[in-house]
C-alpha cells in the first residue's frame, strides 16, 4: 500500500503541468466572425438572440468596470445602430473572433457626460 502511494506521488510530480491559456472571453464571443456573419447571412433573427445580446452584455459590463475605476463610462445610445459596424467589422475580419468586433465597436462609442 505504502509503495502504491509512493507511486502515485512519483507519478503526479513528474505529470507535467497542463498549459493553461488564459481565458478572455466565453460564450459565442469567441466564434469567428465567419461564423457570425454566416448566420446572420442565413436568418437575422436567429442572430439577434446570441450574438447581439452578447455584445450588449459586454458593453454593459465594460462600462460597469470603467465606473468601479472612476473613469467615464461610454455612451451606449448608439448600441442598436452598432449592430451594422459589428457587420462591417466582421465582414472585413472574417478570421477575427466576434469579441474582436465587439471591442472595436465600443472602442468608437463616445465617452458619456454625466
Amino acid at each position: 500500500m505504502k509503495t502504491a502511494l509512493l507511486l502515485l506521488a512519483a507519478a503526479l510530480i513528474s505529470a507535467p503541468a497542463a498549459a493553461h491559456e488564459p481565458v478572455v472571453a466565453v460564450g459565442v464571443g469567441t466564434n469567428s466572425c465567419a461564423e457570425f456573419t454566416a448566420l446572420i447571412h442565413h436568418s437575422k433573427r436567429q442572430a439577434d438572440n446570441p450574438y447581439y445580446s452578447w455584445a450588449e452584455g459586454f458593453w454593459r459590463l465594460a462600462n460597469m468596470g470603467r465606473m468601479a475605476n472612476k473613469n467615464k463610462f461610454k455612451d451606449l445610445i448608439t448600441a442598436p445602430q452598432a449592430r451594422d459596424q459589428i457587420v462591417n467589422y466582421c465582414n472585413f475580419h472574417p478570421g477575427d473572433a466576434f469579441y474582436q468586433a465587439v471591442m472595436d465597436v465600443y472602442d468608437g462609442f463616445l465617452d458619456a457626460d454625466p
